[in-house]
């Protein structure tokens, strides 16, 4: 029962990190845009990667609850805690630079 769970976790995990590798695709995505001049799908780029980074604000918030309420890796929790508090502030950073560009 307890390797369920934590395979539902690593599950979870590994969707939040592909989440962050599509906001970086999409941030690419974006200043290729940028670069071209093309300030419509710049737009939409950023609208995108807004959405993206609110999906992974909202499975971090997930997994963080999972963490806290079930006992699983209590002596990797912190770490794994400052890992996604770590690559939330990537994917926040991109969203923010993204948009600077827009403005």
């Amino acid at each position: 029962m307890i390797f369920k769970k934590t395979r539902e976790l690593e599950a979870q995990i590994d969707e939040y990190l592909d989440c962050v590798v599509e906001g970086a695709l999409i941030f690419k995505q974006g200043i290729y845009f940028f670069l071209q001049e093309d300030l419509t799908e710049l737009e939409i780029r950023a609208k995108e990667l807004e959405k993206k980074e609110h999906q992974g604000d909202q499975l971090r918030r997930k997994i963080e609850t999972i963490l806290y309420e079930q006992t699983l890796i209590p002596e990797s929790r912190g770490d794994v805690l400052g890992l996604l508090e770590s690559t939330d502030t990537v994917l926040n950073t991109l969203s923010e630079t993204l948009m600077q560009f827009v403005v």
